[in-house]
């Protein structure tokens, strides 16, 4: 794994293991928010209905605690929308990771999501 002067990436000295994903799609913020919050819930979280919420900001952010598949361990995941020039940007952020192994498993997992949401916007 990378490291910078003694700092190994994905490792924090607060939360442990974090990472984060991050993707412009060519479509607008409103566009992105309603799909994400509603039919497309199950493409990105598996799931048909939001867990309960520890933050959300309107068409800005969620922040919930997520057990990844084939895991017991709960994490806490973040998305976050931002408007930019050509699209809205798509971020995934992922603390209390159990350590590098899982970090590298859940970075191709929302990599290949990504990608999936970024077609899906494309049509």
């Amino acid at each position: 794994m990378a490291s910078d002067r003694g700092h190994t990436t994905g490792l924090t000295k607060d939360v442990g293991w974090e990472m984060g994903a991050r993707r412009t799609v060519a479509a607008g913020l409103d566009t992105v928010w309603d799909y994400m919050t509603g039919p497309g819930l199950r493409s990105w979280l598996g799931a048909d209905e939001l867990p309960p919420m520890r933050s959300r900001t309107e068409k800005l952010r969620l922040r919930f605690d997520w057990t990844p598949p084939g895991t017991t361990r709960p994490t806490l995941l973040q998305l976050t929308l931002q408007k930019t020039k050509t699209g809205t940007t798509i971020a995934f952020h992922q603390e209390q990771l159990t350590g590098r192994e899982q970090r590298k498993e859940l970075l191709t997992h929302w990599h290949g999501v990504l990608e999936k949401l970024e077609e899906h916007f494309q049509r």
